[in-house]
């Protein structure tokens, strides 16, 4: 049996975090309301949050971090990145069924980390546009050690950056 189907609270936690399919502040808060019958929950607090949430500082380092990228003209690019141990902490730290999962399957040894990355167009992929304008790169990490049945999911790959293409 597979970890979400144990563990309501993770799977919610897996919609919310897979940055595979897309979710809008307003769908995010809807879950959250079928959950949670108490939430007043609009799309500005929301937003608020995330955007605490995002600036936070943990112990191993903040959430958002710069990564100079050097162009082809001898320039940087200043990348915005998710800092993989912060978020890894910030998961754990919000939920204990993520945390007994990550313990329960890279322990306290090392770990092997598999990158992807994949190219994008968010939006209505037909509009003539689009393909210019829209594109961008997507890089997501994942840990080997989790089972496979995990990383075949949206969730079991987070994020790590993004960047649009021109």
């Amino acid at each position: 049996m597979g970890f979400i189907r144990h563990h309501p609270g993770a799977q919610r936690t897996c919609v919310l975090i897979g940055q595979k399919d897309n979710i809008s502040f307003r769908a995010a808060g809807e879950i959250i309301r079928e959950h949670d019958n108490n939430s007043k929950l609009t799309r500005y607090l929301m937003m608020s949050h995330v955007k605490e949430v995002l600036h936070k500082s943990t112990p191993v380092g903040r959430l958002l971090r710069k990564v100079d990228l050097p162009l082809t003209d001898g320039t940087l690019f200043p990348w915005l990145v998710a800092n993989p141990a912060a978020l890894l902490y910030t998961l754990c730290s919000n939920s204990a069924h993520y945390a007994h999962f990550c313990q329960q399957f890279l322990g306290q040894g090392e770990s092997r980390i598999s990158i992807y990355s994949d190219e994008a167009t968010p939006g209505q992929c037909l509009r003539p546009d689009a393909a210019n304008i829209l594109k961008q790169q997507c890089v997501y990490w994942t840990f080997m050690e989790w089972p496979y049945w995990f990383r075949s999911r949206g969730c079991g790959w987070l994020p790590f950056g993004y960047l649009k293409l021109r």
